[in-house]
């Protein structure tokens, strides 16, 4: 088994294509002081898609190019990778939910369906 603590993020990695570990979801975190109850649910093909790109804190419509492959990026991942939108409300009392419910997805992967878990 690989060596979860280190990760191949770029090209400059020392370690071999068999090494690299496999993205098996993103899961957006998302305080909610309005719920009572933590909640997952896998987001449809255009909400995650916008909701990845928002995370990219660097989205601006300069550089053409470049910013036609980043989006071209995001679209690949979010097509290959499920997104998931995990909700939950204020308080370490939801700390076990919240690590459940990451746990579920890392062991069942793509094959959770669109509804909540």
């Amino acid at each position: 088994m690989p060596d979860r603590r280190h990760v191949a993020v770029d090209s400059t990695s020392t370690r071999t294509r068999s090494d690299d570990l496999n993205l098996c979801a993103i899961v957006l975190l998302s305080r909610d002081d309005h719920v009572d109850s933590v909640h997952l649910t896998r987001l449809p093909a255009n909400q995650a898609f916008s909701s990845v790109l928002s995370q990219s804190h660097a989205f601006s419509l300069a550089h053409g190019e470049r910013k036609r492959e980043m989006m071209r990026g995001y679209l690949r991942l979010v097509d290959s990778v499920p997104v998931y939108r995990l909700t939950y409300p204020t308080g370490l009392e939801y700390l076990d939910a919240i690590c459940e419910r990451i746990e579920t997805v890392a062991e069942r992967g793509a094959t959770m369906d669109g509804g909540p878990v």
